[in-house]
């Protein structure tokens, strides 16, 4: 039976998009360019390896890798997934899985991004889908076309689906379960750690991380182990809106404190570009800060925050005669403030060597 009268027959709605395997993606390409590239620069850099023989060395890498991905790819040719309004069929040689969104018990998320010198290569997109009438999970990976946008079509519609369900056990006093983590209407209980709602001040998604901020430290969630993670973070963000009502009113970015270690010749004599480096609070790009897509959905890239945490880079000036203990003050150079509200300022505190 062809697909799309497989579809029709099971109400699974409007055509969405395919997703096929494909041989070579653009961002394998990037990536091992980049790093058969560095190697062979380092090789011919550090003088022990001959020009010709650093040239094999990083072909072979190429091939090498590139081997391995036709591999992966041979084993998942066959494979393809089919999106619809409704749900999905997801094609693997001859057996078809039919799943409407409903019928998804937990999607795990993982994005893993690759750097080599600081330089980021490629970024590994990968969903494991579980369905309540099937025992054998569904892994869609960067072998798929697309695949991004596919994974995030699907987890916004489980999202409709499944936020509604818990929202609702949630006020009738019931365990919301994500795997290890409970939520209820005293708090946030993960394994044998319970996190009241009162000593929860706020919740941000920060490189693949939640970052929740409490009164006494804070705690981090690896995202890649939580089930249904939009569902998990727009639960918590209803519960937030209710338990800690926002104001509208802009507010000023909190401030950022380093400390800066400089030599001694640079106190006395003066620096005119000392570069550092800081983390931050940025207003999304994608979402101009207000956590909705173009649809009114939740923006993919800051999950519905607003702001993502980036690494800054400057340059300054350090003053002649410095002192250790000399503050210096950057006007703007802080966290980005909300709904509008001024950045904050840098503080950047000296500390001689």
């Amino acid at each position: 039976m062809d697909i799309n009268d497989l579809a029709a027959q099971n109400d699974l709605g409007s055509f969405v998009q395919n997703c096929q395997a494909e041989f070579l993606s653009r961002a394998y390409l990037v990536g091992i360019s980049i790093i058969t590239s560095l190697l062979f620069v380092i090789l011919v850099v550090s003088r022990n390896v001959d020009i010709f023989i650093a040239l094999l060395l990083s072909l072979g890498l190429f091939f090498i890798s590139t081997a391995i991905y036709f591999a992966v790819f041979l084993a998942n040719k066959n494979k393809e997934l089919f999106i619809y309004e409704n749900g999905f069929i997801y094609v693997n040689k001859n057996n078809s899985i039919i799943a409407k969104y409903e019928d998804v018990q937990e999607i795990f998320q993982q994005i893993i991004t690759t750097s080599v010198n600081g330089i980021s290569t490629s970024t590994q997109y990968k969903y494991t889908i579980y369905l309540k009438n099937q025992v054998k999970p569904i892994s869609l990976t960067n072998i798929f076309q697309d695949i991004r946008q596919a994974g995030e079509y699907i987890q916004n519609k489980i999202l409709h689906h499944q936020l509604p369900v818990v929202l609702s056990a949630y006020q009738r006093g019931e365990n919301v379960k994500f795997k290890d983590i409970t939520v209820n209407q005293n708090g946030i209980i993960i394994e044998k750690q319970s996190l009241p709602w009162e000593q929860i001040k706020n919740i941000r998604v920060v490189q693949g991380q939640v970052l929740i901020l409490k009164e006494r430290g804070d705690l981090l969630l690896n995202i890649a182990a939580i089930p249904n993670i939009y569902v998990f973070l727009n639960l918590l963000y209803e519960i937030m809106a209710i338990t800690k009502p926002q104001t509208t009113t802009p507010s000023k970015g909190n401030d950022i404190h380093l400390n800066l270690k400089i030599s001694q010749a640079e106190a006395i004599s003066g620096c005119p570009e000392k570069e550092v480096s800081f983390s931050r609070w940025e207003i999304c790009d994608e979402c101009h800060g207000l956590g909705l897509d173009s649809r009114g959905n939740q923006c993919f890239v800051c999950l519905g925050e607003g702001q993502n945490q980036v690494m800054r880079k400057i340059k300054m000036a350090i003053p002649p005669h410095s002192v250790a203990g000399d503050r210096l003050t950057i006007v703007g150079e802080g966290n980005a403030g909300r709904r509008g509200g001024e950045p904050g300022d840098l503080y950047i505190d000296l500390d001689i060597q």
